[in-house]
């Protein structure tokens, strides 16, 4: 009797131990706060900065269409920078946020090609009328549609858990 009392508690101490080795193996996996990735040098002044550049094409975008709406911009030479001025501010604010994001490389694949589609296409609005400004054009809408046909994808993979 005695030796199987003895059997029993030499197994316990063994399972126990083992169970301490292996959460001892698991503590040292997880990120400590020292480990943990800090924010990039000067992170509060490019968030400032892409905030900013975010607002102003926001208030050129509402100036562009109320000179829309009011009739002042309609076939002016006025009309293609403040058409062009929103596209590349957001596009340039979207650049400007990009590098505070971690995405995996094929989401920063995606945010890179709409950060360009909206670069690209306030471009194309500055360009005359002609081949190379259809040409960018129809680059824009390549760059959106390979952009959208991706999420896409990623949603079909996913399934309905993360939509």
């Amino acid at each position: 009797m005695n030796s199987t009392n003895e059997a029993i508690a030499c197994a316990c101490r063994c399972d126990c131990a083992d169970a301490k080795l292996a959460s001892d193996a698991a503590a040292r996996d997880l990120p400590r706060p020292s480990t943990v990735e800090s924010p990039m040098r000067g992170e509060p002044i490019v968030r400032a900065i892409g905030g900013l550049l975010a607002a102003i094409a926001l208030v050129a975008g509402v100036a562009l269409m109320l000179g829309d709406i009011a009739g002042g911009l309609a076939g002016r030479a006025a009309h293609a920078p403040a058409s062009a001025a929103p596209l590349l501010i957001v596009g340039a604010a979207f650049f400007t946020m990009l590098p505070l994001t971690r995405p995996g490389p094929m989401e920063w694949i995606k945010r890179a090609m709409v950060g360009a589609a909206f670069i690209l296409w306030g471009g194309a609005q500055l360009m005359p009328p002609g081949a190379a400004a259809a040409t960018l054009g129809d680059l824009v809408i390549t760059l959106y549609v390979i952009d959208l046909a991706l999420v896409i994808r990623d949603w079909r993979v996913a399934g309905p858990s993360r939509l």
